[in-house]
């Protein structure tokens, strides 16, 4: 190793080369003071020393590089990848590293990064027991994978390990390589692919003798899942990013080739190996299992998705059938982009579709349970969600798949309403995952909340915000508040108007118009994604105009005289404005955040020690104890109160959300 990819700490210098259960851990490190001094080596499984070696291992390379004499090796006992494993599976957490005791050092490695949790994963998927439970396993891969990226930049100009011949890019969108490479025993890892960039990916082959190839060499014919394409070309690299830092290379030029020509090679190699893929890699070769669309094909069975819901980062609502005369579908699963996921098992509602009963005549039995309902959780990209297949496994362990038209998937909170849900689940609050979909609902929109869009901006020291009400009565209601109750407030003082997405536009744009000339105050507009906007508006909009105190008025509640003289004055700390319901002059007001105001800092640090102050993601917001802050009396009254559908009303319940 050239002596410039070293780390130094001082006189110390060294890096670790290997790390990891499946090739150990080594490197070298040496004292440049005293090069002759060996140097005491630990290994850490995050928090734990798990052992200690001494470094004296010739390394000829080193010395001659640096010019001196010296035994800088160092190896750990080939024991250590047994504790590595059994430590991970202990629940241990963290990352493997490797430090020099004196002085102490951490070791910068040139090996990906090691966690606990990887290891754990990897033991416990060692053997994927279906071609599905593969599949499964290089999408997690490709997930390791991302994080080894500018390490792969870094080793790109070391030697291969081997070389890829050839490759494919068959119909189903699945990339074959073949060629040969070094054994080292290990049949799929993750991968950095550099070519034109630096692409993650993961890697299954099967390996199997060849005569030209010299000893401890192998022939290997594998799948790779990637979001990269192969291009006729320049060569590319294919970095193994699981801690043994090997490299394959490409010919140059690329020999892309047709499934016809490279067919033969990897079906010699399949069927001449014992690796534990072997039958995977075989039924994948053949789109058996696989994820290759073809209902033109002479087959009985028939699959197609009728609609889909995307909730961004939660997974995928998927309503289809799956019908066959002679088998039975066993399981779904869904594949978005690089992304694989299989439905949850409690989630797999079956239904009868007599509307298929044209397709197959006599086949009652089979239309009972063709149509279905399934989950798939999941994080998809939009990119990923222009290319999603849905795959039926049946009885027999075959499969059928079926593309998702992009005109049948929607986005829930983006072009859908949340209730989109109840469609596929009109009882959604009993089913296992509600408490986790309440979760991700909330976090959806309230990133949508904060999606604002600016139309005038008057920069002040005190905002009053309001929300502009749906009604045209009550917004016009309003206007005229602000231009009579415009003397009350401070000099310091502006308006603020925050319209909903389903805001009648020109009314609204003609009235701010107005509003502008004749309130004698700095008025401002904006836009919200959200058809009722809350108060979690409230920090980007103050922030935005500069403003140390503000006032925030949902929009269902109108201000009294009191009010407005509160409302209108910069407050030092935070304080509740009661709502009244006139309707009810019996019944208690109404406390919560719809009508506040406050001190930005102090509204800003409440916010982050108490969540459920700011609104509910779908309804109001949740009452607040009386004690925790000023509450002024007579200040507020509701115009009515706001619409809230069951299923939010249900989602809020969830989160811990009061409604009154």
């Amino acid at each position: 190793m050239v002596a410039d990819m070293s780390l130094s700490h001082g006189t110390i210098v060294g890096h670790v080369e290997k790390l990891g259960e499946i090739f150990g851990t080594e490197g070298w490190v040496l004292d440049q003071d005293d090069p002759s001094r060996a140097l005491d080596v630990e290994l850490w499984a995050g928090g734990e020393i798990i052992a200690v070696t001494t470094s004296g291992i010739d390394r000829p390379d080193v010395a001659r590089d640096r010019g001196i004499v010296s035994r800088p090796g160092f190896c750990f006992d080939p024991s250590v990848c047994d504790q590595i494993v059994d430590i991970a599976a202990s629940g241990a957490e963290g990352e493997l590293s490797v430090r020099v005791r004196d002085p102490a050092i951490t070791l910068q490695s040139f090996a990906p990064p090691r966690s606990l949790e990887a290891v754990r994963r990897n033991a416990a998927t060692s053997r994927p027991a279906t071609v599905d439970a593969l599949f499964e396993r290089l999408s997690q891969q490709i997930g390791e994978a991302e994080g080894a990226r500018q390490l792969a930049k870094q080793w790109a100009t070391q030697h291969a390990t081997g070389f890829i011949e050839a490759i494919c890019v068959d119909e189903s969108g699945l990339i074959w390589v073949t060629g040969w490479m070094v054994d080292d025993g290990v049949a799929d890892r993750p991968i950095v692919i550099l070519d034109d960039g630096e692409y993650a990916g993961s890697f299954a082959y099967a390996l199997a003798p060849r005569d030209d190839l010299p000893v401890g060499c192998l022939a290997f014919a594998g799948v790779v899942h990637s979001a990269w394409r192969p291009r006729p070309g320049p060569p590319f690299r294919m970095f193994m990013a699981d801690g043994s830092a090997r490299i394959l290379q490409s010919l140059d030029p690329v020999r892309l080739m047709p499934r016809a020509t490279i067919a033969p090679v990897v079906r010699d190699v399949v069927d001449q190996s014992t690796g534990p893929h072997r039958a995977h890699l075989h039924a994948l070769f053949h789109f058996d299992g696989g994820w290759s669309v073809d209902q033109e094909r002479a087959s009985a069975e028939r699959v197609q998705i009728d609609e889909a819901a995307v909730l961004p980062g939660f997974g995928v609502f998927v309503n289809g059938w799956a019908l066959s005369p002679r088998k039975a579908a066993h399981g779904f699963m869904l594949k978005a982009g690089t992304t694989i996921a299989r439905a949850e098992e409690s989630s797999i509602v079956r239904y009868r579709r007599p509307d298929l009963d044209a397709m197959y005549r006599h086949v009652d039995q089979a239309l009972a349970p063709a149509g279905f309902i399934a989950l798939f959780r999941g994080t998809f990209d939009d990119a990923s969600i222009d290319e999603m297949i849905v795959k039926t496994t049946w009885n027999d362990g075959k499969s059928t798949a079926a593309a998702i038209a992009p005109t049948a998937v929607r986005v829930i909170g983006r072009t859908a309403p949340i209730e989109t849900v109840e469609r596929y689940y009109p009882a959604i609050e009993a089913e296992r995952f509600f408490a986790s979909f309440a979760r991700h609902a909330a976090t959806t929109y309230r990133t949508r909340a904060l999606d604002l869009r600016s139309h005038a901006v008057e920069p002040v020291e005190h905002a009053m915000i309001f929300v502009v009400p749906s009604s045209r009565s009550d917004y016009l209601l309003l206007v005229d508040d602000i231009v009579r109750n415009a003397r009350r407030v401070a000099s310091t003082t502006g308006i603020v108007l925050v319209a909903g997405a389903d805001i009648e536009r020109s009314l609204l744009l003609s009235s701010f118009t107005e509003l502008q000339r004749h309130s004698g105050l700095p008025c401002s507009l904006y836009f919200s994604g959200q058809s009722r906007p809350t108060s979690d508006a409230v920090d980007p909009i103050a922030t935005a105009l500069g403003a140390t105190t503000f006032a925030f008025i949902a929009g269902h509640v109108r201000l009294t005289e009191r009010g407005w003289s509160i409302a209108g004055t910069p407050a030092s700390d935070i304080s509740l404005l009661a709502v009244d319901d006139p309707a009810d002059t019996t019944a208690a007001p109404t406390i919560s955040a719809d009508a506040v105001v406050a001190a930005l800092a102090a509204w800003q640090a409440e916010i982050a020690a108490n969540p459920s102050l700011t609104a509910g993601a779908f309804s109001r917001t949740p009452l607040i104890r009386a004690d925790t802050h000023p509450i002024i009396r007579g200040a507020a009254v509701s115009l009515g109160r706001p619409p809230v559908s069951p299923l939010a009303a249900r989602i809020d319940r969830a989160l811990g959300f009061a409604h009154v």
